[in-house]
């Protein structure tokens, strides 16, 4: 979906994952239940990654609708499985706990990522059928 000539799918996309690169980039010891220096690289080097696809998906805020365009919202889209499926294993041992659930950070983060893969993979299943 476009609004004012940019692709919303991908806009969400560069939103969502330019905090969450420069996050695991400036502070790799918060991604990990306990200190360990070793991951820093791997922690960083997965931000850069994080950071190539907000790069890319900067580009085809504005592409036009094509077969391209389509394929590079499916390959991102299939990333935002993993968050949410990291979201949802967080929110079963909450409630595990008895914690709340609505309104919780692994409940944003879910609801965020849902919304971003959906909008991707809508993106890709228009230019499936040649919309």
């Amino acid at each position: 979906m476009y609004i004012g000539g940019y692709n919303i799918a991908f806009v969400l996309h560069a939103v969502i994952e330019t905090p969450a690169a420069m996050n695991f980039m400036l502070f790799p010891s918060r991604q990990i239940g306990s200190f360990t220096p070793q991951a820093h690289p791997l922690i960083r080097q997965y931000a850069l990654l994080l950071l190539s696809s907000v790069l890319i998906s900067v580009a085809f805020t504005v592409r036009p609708a094509d077969d391209l365009t389509g394929m590079v919202a499916g390959c991102f889209s299939i990333y935002h499985v993993g968050p949410a499926i990291r979201s949802l294993t967080r929110l079963k041992e909450q409630a595990g706990r008895q914690q709340p659930i609505f309104l919780s950070e692994a409940f944003l983060y879910l609801a965020v990522h849902v919304c971003c893969g959906l909008s991707l993979f809508q993106c890709f299943l228009s230019a499936a059928r040649g919309e």
